[in-house]
């Protein structure tokens, strides 16, 4: 029954969001190439200021370079690219893979920021912002209400090894 009743949930959603897809693409594609446009807008404002720096966008579960970047990245490791619109590339990878591409990037000395909801950070600190995050995130789930003493004092340890990561 547990998995039926979780089936059914699943396969309820997925039916709608099938259904607002089919009936609204016109609205979807339109909303996806606003968004695409004004990533445009903003790499060339950041190209013009400092055209020897790579601008990765994260975008939903992807990052993704334009334009000039793109040829650049797809050329040296051999990412796929497509089309943005008739005359502009694009190129990424998914967000699960940044450890990997980063290495790559520091590795083959590349340099590179990185635009994330609307602020540009340095390589170094979108790492550190990413680890901050994540120890926010692992306090914020917390059930202070449901931890033993002992669960507490090994929950403080961990937190200071990874602060202590971060310095």
């Amino acid at each position: 029954f547990y998995l039926s009743y979780h089936f059914l949930k699943f396969s309820t959603i997925l039916y709608c969001r099938l259904f607002l897809l089919y009936n609204n693409s016109e609205q979807f594609l339109y909303e996806e190439s606003v968004y695409m446009s004004k990533l445009y807008d903003i790499y060339k404002k950041l190209k013009n200021e400092n055209s020897e720096t790579l601008y990765l966008f994260k975008s939903g579960v992807f990052y993704i370079c334009l334009d000039d970047d793109a040829k650049v990245l797809s050329k040296i490791y051999n990412l796929k690219l497509t089309n943005l619109n008739v005359d502009i590339v694009k190129c990424g990878f998914p967000c699960s893979s940044f450890d990997k591409y980063y290495k790559l990037f520091v590795n083959d000395d590349i340099n590179f920021k990185i635009v994330e909801n609307n602020a540009i950070f340095d390589s170094s600190d979108y790492l550190l912002n990413k680890s901050i995050l994540s120890l926010l995130d692992k306090i914020s789930k917390v059930n202070i209400d449901n931890l033993s003493v002992s669960e507490a004092y090994q929950f403080i340890e961990e937190l200071q090894e990874l602060t202590l990561k971060l310095k």
